[in-house]
């Protein structure tokens, strides 16, 4: 494999590693911070409670009930999940294709044939991974909606902003 083919494939997988996992980090970051004020408020308000009999009865109320759910950290929201999984799918399959797209136009004029075909064939894999994954995205997409609007969490997320 060419030193060009190596920079243009290597470089753009670096980049990618490095901003995920920056990703990674600032969000369990701000997880955690958003754990610790959920951990704080609701020990200040068991605090406020006598009895344990007006706790229970504050959690018969209806700001109880949202209290207690409020208390689970991942909430699950299938609609944005599902969203989530078709831009995935959509950025990851139209990137098989612009990588078919380079495939096909590379030129090939003064350049060791062997050479060229190697990369050749390594963009083709590279692209058919992408298409693939991308293309699983986009799947696994459409089964979730279909399961969700079928078991009705669609339902319960609206009906839950209402």
């Amino acid at each position: 494999m060419s030193d060009q083919m190596v920079q243009a494939l290597v470089l753009p997988a670096m980049f990618f590693c490095i901003a995920w996992i920056v990703w990674i980090v600032s969000n369990s970051r701000r997880r955690s911070r958003v754990a610790e004020i959920q951990r704080d408020i609701h020990a200040k308000l068991f605090e406020k409670f006598g009895t344990s009999q007006e706790l229970i009865d504050y959690l018969k109320t209806d700001a109880g009930s949202k209290f207690l759910d409020s208390a689970t950290l991942e909430q699950t929201k299938p609609f944005g999940r599902v969203l989530g999984s078709v831009q995935a799918g959509l950025i990851l399959f139209l990137l098989g294709i612009a990588m078919l797209f380079v495939r096909f136009t590379m030129p090939g004029i003064g350049r060791d044939p062997i050479e060229h075909m190697q990369d050749a064939h390594m963009l083709l894999a590279f692209s058919f991974l992408l298409l693939a994954l991308g293309l699983g995205f986009l799947v696994s997409a459409a089964v979730s909606y279909k399961l969700s609007k079928n078991w009705g969490l669609f339902d319960r997320e609206t009906g839950a902003r209402r």
